[in-house]
């Protein structure tokens, strides 16, 4: 016999899960445009004096990652895939090259916003894929 207060909804918990993921994306995006301009500001400070290196690959890693979140609208799968990448490398660079006592807290700070969405686009992509 069956419960009639469960109501099976097919993908109802994958349209749940979609939702938070797109808000989340959202607001890693705005983040994003938070440290886009902290980085810019920076690296064209820093231009002038000639230590850029490290702050153009910051800026390259941040760009790939913020277009990641950008296609996730459209494709979960490979945006996320793509602010995934763009979020560990800019961890892995923000670790190597930050002066702080506590490297690690940083670099997990400046990246987990890609990571997390990112991580949560593939999900859903994952899910949708079954």
């Amino acid at each position: 016999m069956s419960n009639p207060t469960h109501v099976h909804r097919p993908g109802g918990n994958s349209n749940e899960l979609r939702l938070v993921t797109k808000a989340l994306v959202f607001l890693a995006l705005l983040t994003a445009i938070l440290y886009l301009r902290v980085f810019v500001a920076g690296l064209w400070i820093s231009q002038t004096s000639g230590r850029n290196q490290a702050g153009v690959i910051l800026l390259a890693f941040l760009l790939a990652a913020t277009l990641g979140l950008l296609m996730t609208f459209r494709w979960e799968g490979l945006g996320g895939l793509l602010a995934v990448a763009g979020g560990l490398g800019l961890g892995i660079l923000v670790n190597l090259t930050t002066s702080e006592p506590n490297k690690v807290p940083t670099a997990f700070f400046y990246s987990s916003p890609f990571i997390i969405s990112g991580a949560l686009s593939v999900a859903c992509w994952w899910q949708a894929r079954r």
